[in-house]
């Protein structure tokens, strides 16, 4: 996929009011991350890559195992001009500005086409920002990368050449979005 980045058009999404309430954590967590998608896009690591985050509209979650809705930051990635995936982020229970914890979810529809070293990076450069609050986090998130590009690896070799077998990569993290909270304050 040879070209240029898109240029982002970030929506600006709105909570809604499900059930009872919107919690405290909830809304300081959509306050705190307002800026998510123009601050990666921008960010030394991602700012020089191919790889673009545009934030979406909609704030109801899809990629999070859970009987009940929840609400999010929700973003289509691009790797230039091709739309490869999607990233989502919530709050966890208590999050606050100090204590940012959050959950993350990264797919890569169809990795086939974009060197893994790149995947690699990019998917590195989000771990820092959201889950590198504490070692283990950090590390955990690694391991997370880790497996899902050794099974994309796998599924492009077992593939064989010429052919159209799909590679999805799917990494979760959870962890402190301390290093992202850093760069907002800036």
């Amino acid at each position: 996929m040879v070209g240029t980045p898109i240029e982002a058009k970030h929506a600006n999404p709105k909570l809604k009011r499900w059930g009872w309430r919107i919690s405290d954590s909830l809304r300081r967590f959509f306050a705190d991350f307002d800026r998510f998608g123009v601050i990666v896009n921008g960010w030394a690591a991602v700012k020089d890559s191919a790889w673009r985050l545009q934030e979406l509209k909609g704030t109801r979650l899809r990629t999070f195992d859970n009987d009940k809705p929840k609400q999010g930051r929700r973003y289509d990635l691009f790797y230039n001009q091709h739309r490869v995936g999607s990233l989502e982020i919530t709050d966890t229970s208590g999050y606050t500005t100090q204590e940012p914890r959050v959950w993350a979810n990264v797919l890569i529809r169809d990795a086939r086409v974009i060197p893994l070293d790149e995947v690699s990076r990019f998917l590195t450069s989000i771990g820092t920002l959201l889950s590198a609050g504490t070692g283990n986090d950090y590390a955990e998130a690694r391991r997370n990368i880790e497996t899902a590009l050794t099974q994309a690896h796998w599924t492009k070799r077992s593939a064989g050449q010429g052919a159209s077998a799909e590679v999805v990569v799917e990494v979760s993290f959870l962890g402190s979005a301390a290093t992202y909270i850093k760069l907002r304050e800036r």
